[in-house]
């Protein structure tokens, strides 16, 4: 090799360097991204447009093409595997009581072997601020769908959570359970998932 190419060999190594170490900053950044920002879906129009979750979303109204939304957003944290499902409704006198009695009456019959599960309630506020209608609550896996009902306002929010933590969520905090378990801390286990058919240790 002569001494005139060393300098022309080196160059191109110093530059091949460069732009890997740039590429790979890049790839760290893209990796971050996806792991902190979540997919943010505010749009009514795509509506429970989600798969590939633990839930049927039967908790959630079939449609709310004519409800009076006060919030709705969907985020998914990608890399992260956190999941927030959040809608909120506000309701007239009549639309309320219809809606209380769809809750009450929800029954989930698994079609791998015809297990029929109820709604468990929380009515006397053990476990979250509001009277809530509970469908999911699965310390162990970090896996909640559940209702809070506000009866002086009329208003319903409907909640899922997945795998989410706490640094994480953006609902409201009195809309979480009162000891909401994420991947950082641990309280005592309780489980209900009306649609598994796992042993539920409940209130």
């Amino acid at each position: 090799m002569s001494k005139s190419s060393r300098p022309i060999i080196f160059t191109i190594f110093r530059s091949f360097a460069v732009f890997f170490i740039i590429a790979v900053f890049i790839c760290i950044g893209i990796f971050l991204y996806l792991g902190l920002v979540p997919l943010k879906i505010e749009n009514t129009n795509k509506y429970l447009k989600t798969d590939g979750f633990q839930s049927d979303f039967v908790a959630f109204p079939i449609s709310i093409n004519n409800l009076n939304v006060q919030e709705y957003h969907y985020y998914d944290y990608h890399l992260r595997d956190g999941v927030e499902l959040i809608l909120t409704v506000q309701y007239t006198d009549q639309e309320f009581n219809k809606e209380l009695n769809r809750l009450d009456s929800i029954q989930y019959t698994r079609t791998i072997d015809g297990l029929t599960k109820s709604v468990a309630k929380d009515e006397q506020k053990q476990l979250f601020n509001y009277f809530t209608y509970v469908f999911t609550y699965d310390t162990e896996f970090i896996l909640y769908e559940y209702v809070c009902v506000d009866f002086d306002k009329k208003q319903i929010t409907y909640v899922f959570l997945d795998c989410l933590s706490l640094d994480f969520v953006t609902i409201d905090y009195n809309y979480l359970p009162k000891k909401y378990v994420d991947n950082n801390e641990f309280y005592d286990r309780y489980l209900f998932n009306i649609y598994s058919d796992k042993e539920d240790l409940w209130l």
